[in-house]
């Protein structure tokens, strides 16, 4: 999704194993050590809109509006968007996006672009969600 449209129609991507066994997009993890992958755009265009998401099933986002929000234009943001994308985290439809509300760890061939102290927390935060879960 090279060139975005002037409107997003955007849902919650549902996905019950994810969201058993990974991390919140709104969390620490996605804050701190995705971003290091995913890069600030991407990384808090995926907080932005699973916010909206929280209170509503479908949202419509003028993208200009979300540029703005993030202090973007627009290619900035559409390149944040086919980050996401990429990454597994968005997937386009005819009618607009999903977005995943949840995400899953970093994986092991891109832990070495964290800094030290990202990795000692990812290595942290990967083993508490283990006996969360457990």
């Amino acid at each position: 999704m090279s060139v975005l449209p002037d409107t997003l129609m955007v849902e919650e991507w549902r996905d019950p194993v994810v969201a058993a066994h990974g991390f919140s997009a709104n969390s620490r993890y996605v804050r701190w050590i995705w971003s290091a992958i995913l890069g600030p755009t991407a990384t808090l265009t995926l907080i932005l809109l699973t916010d909206l998401l929280e209170s509503h099933d479908i949202v419509e986002v003028r993208s200009e509006v979300l540029a703005r929000t993030l202090g973007v234009k627009r290619d900035v943001l559409a390149r944040g968007v086919d980050r996401l994308r990429r990454f597994g985290f968005l997937r386009a439809g005819a009618s607009g996006v999903a977005i995943r509300t949840h995400v899953g760890p970093v994986p092991e061939s891109k832990l070495d672009r964290l800094s030290a102290y990202g990795r000692v927390l990812h290595d942290r935060l990967v083993a508490e969600r283990h006996r969360e879960v457990a």
